[in-house]
């Protein structure tokens, strides 16, 4: 699979998942309105989102597996290891390790940034309640974006 490919179908996965988590966050504080006030009788649980993430990322998981049980790939590092570790010279291994290494360093200056965002929270919950969970996913954002920049730089 292209390097390119595969960050666009991760950064897909990623934004689904945002999307759902949103969605039961949403039905989570419909549910506990319910269970405050005796005037409501119920919530609302959007299973849009939440279906199209486990259809897309379904499908992209058993398409993966797929190709790589077709090259002989054991179960358990199919099922332990991200997609883009395969290392299958000294060569990519050190291509990885860079860039692994520059995700770590990404993730030192951007953390303090991040947790900076969540200063807003309190006035933005009336308008955007899931905005926590959209900070929580800038950090696989950055880390994924990082290492794809990293391993694009390293590859001729």
């Amino acid at each position: 699979m292209k390097m390119s490919t595969s960050y666009i179908l991760q950064i897909t996965v990623l934004l689904l998942f945002g999307w759902a988590l949103i969605s039961f966050y949403d039905a989570v504080k419909g549910f506990r309105e319910m269970v405050v006030n005796p005037d409501v009788f119920m919530f609302t649980l959007d299973l849009i989102p939440i279906t199209l993430c486990l259809l897309v990322g379904g499908t992209i998981e058993l398409a993966f597996m797929r190709k790589q049980r077709k090259k002989g790939v054991g179960w358990k590092k199919m099922l332990f290891l991200p997609m883009e570790l395969k290392e299958e010279d000294e060569r990519e291994q050190q291509i990885t390790a860079k860039a692994c290494r520059n995700a770590y360093i990404a993730m030192i200056f951007s953390f303090p940034i991040i947790a900076g965002f969540l200063i807003a929270q309190p006035l933005l919950f009336e308008y955007f309640s899931g905005f926590p969970i959209v900070i929580l996913l800038l950090i696989p954002l950055v880390q994924i974006t990082t290492y794809y920049v990293s391993i694009s730089k390293s590859i001729p």
